[in-house]
């Protein structure tokens, strides 16, 4: 048995199929349900590129292939323009993770207008391949630029790699265009190691899970745009202040808490309140504390490197996901995991309906002086791009919604934003880090920038100014 823990990763796996086909087995990306649709590849002169369409039978040429070909191909990217013909055909990307005789999948795939087969990559697979399953929480020092101590949940999930091999997937690169999609294709964040993009445009899909968010941690790019998204893992630190909870209870009984030293102010906090219900507590005390050092809650992932169940070497991946783009969507609000993405380095919120920076989950208020929003806690050493344009945000108060985050790009531009308090920006990093400033297309009547040192490109068309 092969051992994948992954921090705060639901998965979902697919049915186990032999790393090659058998005789019984015919493997096919694009299966149609309709005789009067073909599909029709042409590869790219003097490259291993293919493009796909399907047609009207009787319209097709005999110029290019089939797509039944297509796992006995030579590819390197692939793309499938279903058009007008959606529901004549399903597009198998499970297939698309495992060899065929001697012929591994695309790296990068492409599907425009398509109807995808998802029924193969539940989160009841994993029951189904009998994959066992256990949860669990720690704390470790985290981030290998300036460790502090964070709170990781783990899943650990157990499976026979005779049956599942990850190396057999090549795919770097998935973009779903105007596709039907049930819901977000965990199964491949896990077989796909080399997984760094995926882009889901103009879909159905309308709540990201925990479990789905989580499943990207291991991309570098991620995109959910042009879609009716209106919320993203909302409920994450429900879960994980429980997983808390029990762990430091455990701990605690036991006299096993692990890192004394950086955790004597967490265990004093526990004894002291019972239980810990609000996730701005735990930061707010951290940041007091002479020891706390930034305690956050972060997404990482422990991957197995020797198969030896006799000596098990493990390796603390932190997320890799580096920009995250939420565009064109109806979020009304910051996501709460946004807190919890330790790289990213740029977000994209614009255009949806976000329209206040302030959240009683997120933000401190017991005072003025002492305010602050923790919406950027993980990635505060990364986030260097941050876009809201297009939103609802009324006003920038004096508590600083990017507390302690070295920013060098924001754009609040197409908001209702009619006052800046002076204090908006002098409270945080931003008169240190911010270079350029868009906040064209407002209903600003006056402002005070003068803080911020090393701005150099401001906007401010289409104001109110006086």
């Amino acid at each position: 048995m092969r051992t994948l823990t992954l921090v705060f990763v639901l998965i979902a796996a697919s049915a186990a199929l032999d790393d090659t086909a058998d005789d019984a087995h015919t493997p096919l990306y694009v299966r149609l349900n309709d005789t009067r649709v073909a599909c029709i590849c042409q590869q790219e002169l003097a490259s291993k590129n293919v493009r796909c369409r399907l047609v009207e039978a009787k319209n097709s040429s005999s110029v290019g292939f089939d797509c039944e070909e297509l796992p006995f191909k030579i590819i390197s990217s692939l793309s499938i323009d279903c058009g007008n013909f959606t529901l004549s055909s399903e597009i198998d990307l499970h297939e698309m993770t495992f060899r065929h005789e001697h012929f591994y999948p695309p790296y990068h795939v492409e599907l425009i207008g398509c109807r995808i087969r998802f029924d193969l990559l539940s989160f009841g697979q994993l029951i189904h391949e009998n994959v066992s399953t256990h949860e669990s929480v720690e704390l470790a020092m985290f981030g290998p630029i300036k460790p502090r101590l964070a709170a990781q949940y783990t899943e650990r999930l157990e499976y026979n790699t005779s049956s599942f091999k990850p190396s057999s997937c090549k795919l770097m690169s998935l973009v779903l265009r105007s596709c039907i999609v049930v819901y977000f294709p965990i199964y491949l964040n896990m077989k796909c190691f080399n997984l760094v993009n995926m882009q889901l445009i103009d879909t159905p899909l309308n709540v990201i899970s925990v479990s789905n968010m989580v499943g990207a941690m291991s991309l570098q790019q991620f995109t959910v745009s042009h879609s009716n998204l209106t919320e993203a893992a909302e409920n994450i630190y429900d879960i994980v202040l429980d997983s808390l909870n029990h762990y430091l209870d455990d701990a605690i009984a036991n006299g096993t808490v692990p890192l004394r030293n950086e955790t004597d102010w967490l265990v004093r906090l526990k004894k002291q309140y019972g239980r810990f219900t609000w996730q701005k507590m735990l930061f707010k005390a951290s940041d007091k504390s002479t020891t706390g050092g930034g305690f956050t809650f972060s997404f990482a992932k422990r991957r197995i490197r020797d198969e030896s169940a006799e000596s098990e070497k493990w390796e603390l991946i932190p997320s890799q996901l580096a920009t995250l783009n939420f565009s064109y969507n109806r979020l009304t609000k910051i996501p709460n995991l946004v807190s919890l993405l330790g790289n990213l380095r740029e977000l994209d919120l614009s255009h949806n309906e976000i329209s206040s920076l302030y959240d009683y989950d997120m933000c401190w208020p017991p005072s003025y002086e002492l305010a602050r929003c923790y919406w950027f806690r993980g990635p505060k050493d990364s986030l260097r791009k941050l876009d809201l344009s297009y939103n609802q945000i009324p006003f920038i108060g004096v508590v600083s919604p990017w507390f302690e985050v070295n920013l060098q790009y924001l754009d609040l531009s197409h908001n209702r934003i009619k006052s800046l308090n002076a204090m908006a920006f002098k409270n945080s990093l931003l008169p240190s880090s911010l270079v350029e400033l868009n906040l064209d297309h407002n209903w600003l009547q006056s402002f005070e920038l003068a803080s911020l040192a090393r701005l150099e490109k401001l906007w401010v068309r289409n104001n109110d100014l006086k």
